[in-house]
């Protein structure tokens, strides 16, 4: 995706300033004329930092991919053990709470289409999006909240346990560990499947999405909410955030920075909506619909199998 060469609002910001120091300047413009270009020049030089910062494309380091650059599973596995009990107040803080309303559109998706069986949150993490499913689903679902890593699922049992009594509900999530590459669920056993922020830390996100289009039923269907590319207009700004802001913040909240270095970088590498709706089609789902969320930041896509 490109973007205006830094050198545009460098010459901006230049023009600005010639003009401003022009001699006759307090003749020829007025004083709002004159707060207007100085606005102008502030902007093309921040701007033109941000442009600076956000070249080029950054990859995640060696010790977290496998030998074909793609996320190394004992590695990510680490990384998510040592997160865990931070994870979830790292989360707001870094969505600034909006990760609590790309979920709520999750689930009224999955509402609109209300599945009759089972239903699967994939690398269910600390279990939020089990979680708000059966609050929000009739109590004839099953709901299994499934992840490769014991140090998030056992931040899920925990929260479970604590809330179990003011909404009994939270008591039918059965929680278990369970491979993306390899899901020990049998072929068309699941009505749905959710998997949130998960995506991009399998090794295969085409094993993975066959996978998932084994398991779910014919006319069942898949939800996925990832992070994507943002708009190109938004990309600069965002892709210093997280180069840059995130691991910082982050390393701060959970004392382990290379931890989100890592996630920026895969969030960096993947695939914009479109891209990501091709690779849901090649693993044999139909009527894929990405929506834009938050500047196209996040997407959230719906598959039926």
């Amino acid at each position: 995706m490109k973007f205006p060469p830094p050198v545009v609002p460098l010459t901006v910001s230049a023009v600005c300033f010639v003009l401003l120091r022009t001699p006759a300047s307090h003749d020829l413009f007025s004083r709002t004329t004159h707060l207007v270009l100085s606005v102008l020049c502030a902007i093309g030089i921040v701007y033109h930092i941000i442009l600076l910062l956000s070249t080029g494309q950054r990859h995640p380091t060696k010790e977290m991919t496998s030998g074909e650059g793609a996320p190394d599973p004992t590695a990510v596995r680490s990384l998510f053990d040592r997160i865990a009990p931070r994870y979830d107040i790292t989360n707001r803080v870094m969505s600034f709470w909006f990760d609590l309303q790309w979920r709520k559109k999750l689930i009224a998706k999955v509402v609109r289409n209300p599945p009759n069986g089972r239903v699967v949150d994939l690398a269910t993490g600390s279990g939020d999006v089990a979680f708000a499913l059966a609050r929000a689903l009739p109590a004839s679902s099953e709901i299994i909240g499934m992840d490769f890593c014991q140090g998030m699922l056992d931040q899920a049992i925990i929260k479970q346990r604590q809330m179990q009594t003011a909404c009994p509900a939270l008591g039918r999530i059965h929680f278990q560990q369970g491979d993306g590459m390899a899901l020990p669920l049998a072929d068309s056993s699941v009505d749905a499947l959710t998997v949130s922020f998960g995506l991009r830390n399998m090794a295969s996100r085409s094993k993975a999405l066959a996978e998932m289009h084994r398991v779910i039923r014919p006319g069942g269907h898949l939800y996925v909410l990832e992070f994507s590319q943002p708009w190109r207009w938004f990309r600069p700004m965002y892709l210093v955030y997280l180069r840059f802001v995130l691991p910082l913040v982050a390393g701060l909240l959970t004392g382990d920075k290379k931890a989100y270095q890592y996630l920026n970088h895969s969030i960096e590498c993947f695939p914009n909506r479109a891209a990501l709706a091709a690779e849901i089609r090649q693993a044999g789902f139909t009527r894929v619909e990405p929506q834009a969320l938050f500047f196209g930041v996040v997407a959230l896509h719906h598959a039926v199998n």
